[in-house]
């Protein structure tokens, strides 16, 4: 089964929070916050292994990866809760509300882990300036 799922990070780097950190940390941390928002990809499962597509590049590798790690590692997370709905579920009205939750909720996931990455590259990168 291929099943595909697009994600926009603009939305989940838009939330990009750090406790404060140095200067240059900082400055890291808002200058990737702002690269992920232009980000796009999306996924794509078959038989059971999850790929990311990078379908709109920042220009930088390392930002592109924050938006195809979060992705890879919170899908799997509700991969069953989508193809439950999917299978058990033929109100379509019901259907869609039950997969805005679960999206709600992977979403969360998402914003959670870019924040972690975000902050793991901008530590690096400021380290590499000192």
């Amino acid at each position: 089964m291929l099943t595909t799922i697009a994600l926009l990070a603009g939305v989940q780097a838009a939330g990009v929070q750090a406790p404060i950190a140095e200067p240059a940390v900082q400055e890291e941390i808002t200058v990737i916050g702002r690269k992920l928002r232009d980000w796009r990809g999306s996924l794509k499962t078959r038989n059971g292994t999850v790929r990311c597509v990078t379908r709109k590049s920042t220009g930088d590798r390392e930002v592109d990866q924050i938006g195809c790690d979060a992705m890879v590692t919170c899908f799997p997370r509700f991969e069953g809760e989508f193809k439950a709905v999917l299978s058990t579920t033929r109100d379509k009205a019901v259907r869609n509300r039950v997969n805005t939750e679960i999206s709600r909720r992977l979403a969360t996931c998402v914003e959670q882990r870019h924040d972690e990455l975000v902050e793991t590259l901008a530590d690096r990168r400021a380290a590499r300036r000192s």
